[in-house]
């Protein structure tokens, strides 16, 4: 071991470098801020301490700005975010369009920057105005402090956009450069438009040909102007089929220094410079001024409140952006802390109690919580299931010789290959894989539905299932657009509402909040509450709903009876006695027991312990509901339980009696393969021959360990923790499965992500999806004898 690589070593050296490097750090920092505020000489001294009071009593700021850019910057989300904003704009097909995304995401930042910079003037009393006047340069320096902290959001969207690239990618150094570059560019940009020359120009927009009483109204009419001309510029440039990677980042980068010199910036140069500070803060804490900025932050604190409700109230929020939505969340949040902040700081005893509450109720929200939230009703009103259901040993015989008899030819002569078909976890790409692989089969008129006994599946793998099975129930033609309109959304804007926001709003106020949005057409809750699990189904349920109402098979019949099929299905009743449809088990994980979870749609009767050892089968446990034989959950919830990947889904619970939290199966194995190595067992024991069971494991990544990159100490056991059962259980599973099946009979499709360039994500766009489409191509014209990519034929 190399002596620097000892980490109480490295801890010395770099806390050697710090104490070094900090005052030359310090002194840099003050000397930049000080070109920009004018101060008598003796003061500027005062720069850091008063910084660090400004962090201080605006940590709730600091907090968002380090979400925002944690979020963007720090997360595969992120990326997905910024991804998925840029796709949207490329395929906008009138320029106004592309101005009005533009100027979109500029007013969302820009709202998150003003949150930062207003100040509450109104709520000042009169002994913190006296103070303020008696420490008039002290206040000067916090207000110019904040009006660099409100550029901001500008800087970290910015960077986000830029370190899109892949060079940025998991080189968390370089995008900690790239924020500082962009921030020294900045300064230099604002160093240049307080020139003469432009304070001039400046001047000469203020001369208007009427006038404007508030001056706050007028600074905005300008801005917006300006604005609004820089947008319709870089639309131009972008053109219609133009990349907007850098246009984007490079429009934000002007944006954010035309609202610092025309909003943020003041020149209090002059003969005498204390004097000119003096009166300007006279100035800033005049009744008149008070006046204007009651009405300006009122009207903010209301259009941010107001922002927050419509996207709660709103039904589907896949057209929304994700970005759009921190940015507004984060706002209203700063803006919330800040009013009580200075509603503590400003009034009497009582209202220092209700501030202290407002505060204290905002932290403890995201611990808060009803037990009818995230959790999964049973349904009762299907009455098949309580006359004798079949069992699981009889479906799996009864499947197993309906393939006998599809697979029968004329002479008589059987073919008794079996297939346990298993679909890897990964969000939106794995359901794409996996659902249009198994359509590519069946193009390819090669039978595997008629020699499928089962499939087990993961996460998004189940769902890309399920929607394969919907389109083979429903005779779909088949159509490339079919899957196209389904996974083409952004899933994750739910998510991320219900986890800021959504969520907490509703533990909080309760009925207040959720009766009002129950009123709104296409928000049905069994549970009561509209939770992001919820959001996230009825939003899968519609785009399904969609997708298959635009099918050429529905087009002309009556599409409110051709879509009952899929929303009227119950999971256990929809396998009883249906031995024409391979049986799905739905892999999910039990968080308190850290047990697999097999969610099967056929009860195991008896002490038969010959399946699924060691897991949980809460669809037939009574501890779930006594009654639990004789209730069901819809298909479409037994395969969202799949795929609950913290923290833009939460964990569920089923029914109204047990608290165990069920989230991702990926968190056992991410193949499905322990489930699947169960029923190949199974089919062995009724004497089918093991050479003719056979696996087809159907991958949307290759799923390598990766052992060369050497993880920070601290962070190695979480590290571990999140591998073991995504890669390192999952492979040992494969490796289980060619030794016990036979290496010739475990069959792999497998997508290489890196090499298509698809992330692991909820939000597929055109490009995602074209790459996907070049994959299932190539596995298309493959000829006869390679029906599936084995490893040793790659």
């Amino acid at each position: 071991m190399s002596f620097l690589t000892i980490p109480v070593v490295v801890l010395i050296l770099l806390s050697l470098a710090a104490f070094f490097v900090l005052p030359y750090f310090k002194k840099g920092l003050q000397w930049c801020i000080a070109r920009f505020i004018n101060l008598p000489g003796d003061y500027v001294k005062e720069i850091i301490p008063s910084l660090s009071r400004v962090v201080k009593l605006n940590w709730y700021t600091f907090l968002m700005i380090f979400l925002l850019w944690f979020l963007l910057t720090g997360t595969t989300v992120g990326r997905d975010i910024i991804e998925t904003y840029l796709d949207r704009l490329t395929e906008r097909n009138w320029q106004v369009e592309k101005l009005g995304s533009l100027l979109s995401l500029f007013g969302t930042i820009f709202c998150m920057s003003i949150s930062i910079w207003i100040l509450p003037f109104f709520l000042y009393s009169k002994d913190r105005i006296d103070e303020i006047q008696n420490n008039y340069l002290r206040f000067y320096i916090a207000t110019k402090l904040l009006a660099f902290i409100a550029m901001l959001p500008f800087m970290v969207v910015t960077n986000a956009f830029v370190s899109y690239n892949s060079v940025f990618e998991t080189k968390v150094w370089l995008q900690i450069l790239v924020n500082i570059l962009l921030f020294l560019f900045f300064l230099l940009f604002i160093w240049f438009t307080t020139s003469k020359a432009v304070t001039r120009l400046i001047h000469k927009m203020n001369a208007l040909p009427y006038k404007i009483y508030n001056p706050y109204i007028l600074v905005l009419i300008r801005l917006s102007v300006l604005i609004i001309l820089l947008a319709a510029v870089f639309t131009l440039l972008m053109g219609r089929e133009g990349k907007p990677l850098y246009f984007v980042a490079v429009f934000l980068f002007f944006s954010s220094i035309i609202v610092f010199r025309l909003l943020f910036y003041s020149d209090e140069n002059g003969s005498d410079v204390q004097q000119n500070v003096r009166h300007l803060v006279q100035q800033m804490v005049s009744p008149k001024n008070r006046s204007y900025s009651k009405w300006l932050y009122l009207l903010l604190l209301t259009g941010l409140g107001a922002g927050f409700l419509i996207y709660y109230f709103l039904p589907d929020l896949t057209v929304i952006s994700t970005l759009y939505i921190l940015l507004i969340v984060f706002s209203f949040y700063i803006i919330y802390l800040d009013f009580w902040r200075n509603a503590y700081r400003n009034f009497s005893s009582l209202m220092k109690i209700i501030a202290f509450g407002a505060t204290v109720l905002f932290l403890a929200t995201p611990f808060l919580g009803s037990e009818k939230q995230f959790r999964i009703q049973l349904d009762s009103s299907n009455h098949a299931l309580a006359d004798s259901p079949i069992s699981l040993d009889s479906a799996l015989k009864q499947r197993y010789n309906y393939i006998l008899k599809m697979n029968t030819d004329s002479t008589g002569k059987k073919d008794s290959t079996v297939f346990i078909v298993c679909a890897m976890g990964g969000g939106s790409r794995a359901g794409y894989i996996a659902a249009a692989t198994l359509m590519e089969l069946d193009r390819r008129r090669l039978g595997l539905w008629n020699r499928t006994i089962c499939y087990s599946t993961i996460s998004g793998g189940s769902v890309g299932v399920y929607n394969y099975i919907k389109a083979k129930q429903l005779q779909l033609q088949e159509t490339d657009d079919y899957l196209y309109k389904i996974y083409k959304q952004n899933y994750n804007s739910s998510g991320a509402f219900g986890l800021l926001a959504g969520d907490p709003l509703e533990s909080l106020l309760r009925s207040v909040v959720t009766i009002p949005r129950s009123w709104i057409p296409g928000n049905t809750s069994s549970n009561g509450f509209h939770d992001r699990n919820q959001r996230i189904r009825l939003e899968y349920d519609r785009i399904l709903q969609n997708a298959i109402i635009s099918n050429p098979a529905i087009t002309g019949k009556d599409n409110k009876e051709m879509t009952a099929a899929y929303t009227r299905d119950y999971f256990k009743t929809y396998f009883q006695r249906n031995d024409s449809v391979p049986i799905h088990f739905v892999n999910t994980f039990e968080v308190n027991s850290g047990r697999r979870t097999i969610l099967s749609p056929l009860i195991i009767k008896g002490a038969d312990t010959s399946f699924f050892l060691n897991a949980i089968l809460p669809l037939q446990d009574t501890s779930y509901d006594c009654q639990i034989l004789r209730k069901d959950i819809r298909y479409r919830e037994a395969v969202n339980l799949s795929e609950l990947f913290p923290l833009i889904s939460a964990a569920s619970h089923i029914g109204i009696k047990s608290n165990a939290q069920f989230v991702d199966g990926g968190y056992f194995e991410n193949y499905g393969l322990a489930t699947g190595l169960d029923i190949f067992h199974y089919l062995k024991a009724l004497k089918v021959h093991p050479k003719h069971i056979k696996i087809l494991l159907i991958k949307n990544s290759k799923q390598e360990p990766e052992t060369a990159e050497r993880n920070i100490q601290i962070l190695a056991p979480v590290t571990g923790a999140m591998n073991s059962p995504f890669t390192g259980h999952a492979n040992q599973f494969l490796l289980e499965a060619k030794r016990i099946v036979g290496d010739s009979n475990v069959y792999i499709v497998e997508f290489d992500a890196k090499k298509y360039q698809v992330p692991l994500t909820r939000s597929l766009n055109e490009r995602h999806i074209v790459s996907m489409e070049a994959f299932i191509d190539t596995f298309k014209v493959m000829g006869p004898g390679k029906l599936f990519m084995k490893p040793n034929e790659k």
